[in-house]
């Protein structure tokens, strides 16, 4: 019970994640947009968009460094993996 109990918290958690970061993708890539339609500088484009200011460093790098943006989006190891928590939620069913 316990396990299965932890699994679905995995599970809610990783979907969370996934949500949160298609959301900041979306809004790198609305600024880019905006910078280059609407020639605005990033920071102006961020004020437009009303973004915090504690995490206008992080678009600001995002936005203008391609290797972070890579790295910031692509998958590690400890990522979510839908499949390995449908094959551990079998497991729990056929018990």
């Amino acid at each position: 019970m316990q396990y299965e109990l932890r699994l679905r918290e995995e599970r809610e958690a990783g979907r969370l994640e996934g949500k949160l970061e298609g959301i900041v993708e979306t809004l790198v890539g609305n600024i880019r947009l905006l910078m280059q339609n609407a020639n605005l500088s990033a920071e102006k484009v961020m004020q437009i968009l009303q973004v915090p200011e504690k995490e206008k460093e992080l678009y600001l790098r995002l936005v203008n460094d391609p290797a972070f943006y890579e790295e910031y989006f692509s998958e590690s190891d400890d990522d979510y993996n839908e499949e390995e928590y449908e094959d551990k939620e079998e497991d729990l069913e056929e018990k």
